[in-house]
């Protein structure tokens, strides 16, 4: 789970060897890490391509989408307002 994490990572700040770990988990047999690679080279792609990893190869040699970083825009915060959380009498 760490190095998928550490693919999305790189693959984020424009490193081709992220795109290399994310689609060398596409035919793992571990449904949930080659589901999370596919689903990031898709957020990262815009495209909806089958977990193919010939394929998706075929579209960073073409494309070459590191040239450009992409940072997460995702919310990954579960509390919207963490600051009042911070001031709470029990944490303190």
């Amino acid at each position: 789970m760490l190095e998928l994490a550490i693919g999305r990572a790189l693959a984020r700040c424009g490193s081709p060897e992220g795109y290399r770990i994310l689609i060398d988990y596409l035919p793992d047999n571990r449904a949930l890490l080659a589901r999370s690679a596919w689903l990031e080279l898709r957020r990262l792609s815009g495209r909806s391509f089958a977990a193919d990893p010939e394929v998706w190869d075929r579209w960073v040699r073409e494309e070459k989408p590191y040239r450009q970083p992409q940072p997460l825009m995702l919310s990954l915060d579960v509390e919207p307002d963490s600051e009042s959380i911070l001031r709470l009498e029990r944490f303190a």
